[in-house]
């Protein structure tokens, strides 16, 4: 399997993953010019992908993914009441390109397990994919739910959010209703939980951790990976750690 961070922060989302004949992305928050330029970085032409799978209907997240399901002919892959909540954004993507995910299923080569994560969404989703390897997806989440950490075990790549210091947040600019909803159960996991997660649900089959969502305001690179890093080394827990940027592509993994 491969895999590739497009970009992810609070100004678009986009993930890549490739398995045998199949390439996917894993939400859409990049307009179609930025996503074909990211995937041609990688050798990949953005006619090939298969499917979108969308996490949820916030706009960093579905902004690209109308106009490259139509200009593209991809079907987008959400939640029923994901799909309507994102309507006014895709807009007409034709009946044969609207997916529901109503469970398990399979694009190709990849078998993917929705779980419910927990966001200020309508129905906040992440993934567990699966080809020769596993891939877990969770970004967007005030907590990680049983469900979640028991979909999620035994994935060879982490691919999961590290959204805020929490000194950073509690000392920074944003009002105080915004820095409650960050914090909250329905917000974003702070590098310390994301740690806390990881501790608990890494296991020998785990080879590399992708730290996502990093905000601008309330977090940095460093931070993020030192704080992870340390929680991990202090359990000890020695693993390859990358960061995926707020603004550029990340590197191409192979698993």
């Amino acid at each position: 399997m491969k895999f590739c961070s497009l970009q992810s922060g609070s100004t678009g989302n986009v993930q890549y993953i490739e398995y045998k004949d199949t390439k996917i992305l894993v939400d859409c928050g990049l307009n179609g010019k930025q996503t074909a330029s990211r995937l041609a970085m990688i050798g990949v032409n953005i006619d090939d992908i298969d499917a979108i799978l969308i996490t949820h209907e916030h706009a960093d997240h579905i902004c690209g993914a109308g106009v490259i399901s139509r200009r593209h002919d991809i079907p987008i892959y959400a939640t029923a009441k994901t799909h309507g909540a994102a309507a006014t954004t895709i807009k007409d993507i034709g009946k044969h390109n609207r997916r529901f995910i109503e469970g398990e299923f399979t694009i190709k080569d990849l078998f993917i397990k929705p779980f419910a994560t927990s966001h200020d969404a309508i129905d906040p989703i992440g993934f567990a994919i699966y080809g020769n390897k596993k891939i877990s997806i969770i970004t967007d989440t005030g907590f990680v739910s049983e469900e979640a950490m028991e979909a999620t075990k035994g994935s060879t790549l982490f691919f999961i959010e590290a959204n805020h210091d929490l000194n950073m947040l509690e000392y920074g600019p944003y009002p105080l209703h915004l820095k409650r909803r960050i914090a909250s159960s329905e917000g974003h996991l702070s590098n310390v939980a994301c740690a806390e997660f990881l501790i608990k649900n890494i296991d020998k089959k785990t080879k590399q951790i992708v730290l996502c969502h990093l905000s601008h305001d309330n977090n940095n690179e460093v931070l993020a990976l030192m704080t992870v890093k340390n929680m991990l080394t202090d359990a000890g827990i020695d693993l390859p750690i990358c960061i995926s940027h707020r603004d550029a592509i990340g590197e191409l993994i192979e698993l």
